[in-house]
């Protein structure tokens, strides 16, 4: 089972901004899992005011799917703003092999949050400055 949605702080999860990124990753996604011969069982995704979400079954080894996830949040331009877990078949959620680092600082992002360290609106205004780059860059 995969799980995706965006890493978005604050109380406003969703815009037509962040469904155009989120709408991408997910197509990114499927070619990702497709070109690595993962069957894509079922998807089911969700557009709320809370956020936007992915819920994907697929058949293929979760250790592999998470390794190609991890590099898709490593390598595309806004990947630290996703969120993708894989559940194995025993239920276990597999983690990263390396924690995130904060998107305004060098600390790892647990680290960050829990000390509240950064307040919404700096996380958010870096988070609209990646977004419209990203957003000029694809037009």
């Amino acid at each position: 089972m995969l799980s995706f949605c965006l890493n978005i702080p604050g109380p406003v999860k969703t815009t037509p901004e962040l469904r155009k990124l989120f709408d991408a990753a997910v197509s990114d996604i499927k070619k990702i899992l497709t070109a690595d011969g993962i069957t894509i069982l079922a998807t089911d995704e969700q557009h709320a005011d809370t956020g936007d979400e992915l819920l994907l079954a697929a058949a293929g080894d979760a250790a592999e799917m998470k390794q190609h996830m991890t590099e898709l949040e490593e390598t595309h331009p806004l990947g630290r703003l996703f969120d993708i877990d894989i559940i194995d078949v025993d239920g276990q959620k597999l983690s990263r092999p390396v924690p995130r680092r904060c998107l305004l600082c060098s600390e790892q992002a647990q680290a960050c949050a829990s000390t509240r360290r950064h307040s919404v609106a700096e996380l958010t205004a870096k988070i609209e400055s990646m977004l419209d780059a990203w957003l000029a860059a694809q037009e």
